[in-house]
């Protein structure tokens, strides 16, 4: 689940910190000149879309991807 994307990596260490601090698992993936910040390691759709909602509910915008 990518919760951003950025040019800065100070702006994606950021949220990367913010979101380890609410017990996400997130991790950074630079490629094509952006910071990705993403959580999790999903095998099925179904895990992803549950952390999506409860990351959804703790207020960031979100995207799945494969």
């Amino acid at each position: 689940v990518q919760v951003g994307a950025f040019r800065n990596e100070n702006y994606a260490r950021n949220l990367q910190e913010e979101l380890m601090e609410m017990n996400f698992p997130a991790r950074i993936e630079m490629g094509d000149g952006y910071y990705r910040v993403r959580v999790g390691n999903f095998t099925t759709i179904d895990e992803a879309s549950n952390l999506e909602r409860r990351l959804k509910r703790a207020g960031y915008q979100t995207i799945i991807v494969t």
